[in-house]
């Protein structure tokens, strides 16, 4: 809510263990996933974007052939467009939980998304959300990448 926390830092006592509840960075998708090599977890799109829509955008780097944009929480994510370097390769599209894109993608290239994401129900403040958003991801990379649906197959770049 536009308030910044400042938290210090002390030696690591492993009879002590925090956990920190941000809620509503728990629920910030979809998710954006490069691939390479190996699928790598990067980070949240359009974090800022509950209920309203917004834009992110990136740049992909050496190495990386394919993105991911994967739903993995209880919303939806509504995706007015995407763009590859100014050029609309989707547009007025909806990913559930358990749905992805896959886009085709070369080095360089810019990818602009504009959309937002909403959330089935809110977060309740005193229900335990902490370690959820790295539990998804985990299964997500380790467990479900290639068994969740794909809603879009790879467009050509």
């Amino acid at each position: 809510q536009g308030t910044d926390f400042e938290q210090p830092i002390h030696s690591l006592d492993l009879s002590n263990f925090y956990e920190i509840d941000m809620q509503w960075g728990c629920g910030s998708c979809p998710h954006l996933f490069y691939v390479g090599d190996r699928v790598k977890y990067i980070r949240e799109l359009l974090p800022l974007c509950e209920n309203h829509i917004g834009e992110d955008s990136f740049t992909i780097p050496e190495g990386v052939h394919k993105i991911i944009i994967a739903e993995l929480e209880d919303e939806i994510s509504e995706l007015e467009s995407i763009r590859i370097d100014g050029q609309v390769v989707l547009s007025e599209f909806k990913l559930e939980k358990g749905e992805k894109i896959e886009l085709a993608v070369s080095s360089g290239q810019h990818i602009e998304v504009f959309g937002k994401y909403i959330p089935h129900l809110y977060t309740e403040r005193n229900m335990p959300t902490g370690r959820v958003r790295n539990t998804i991801i985990h299964e997500f990379m380790a467990e479900k990448y290639n068994t969740w649906h794909a809603v879009a197959h790879a467009l050509r770049s």
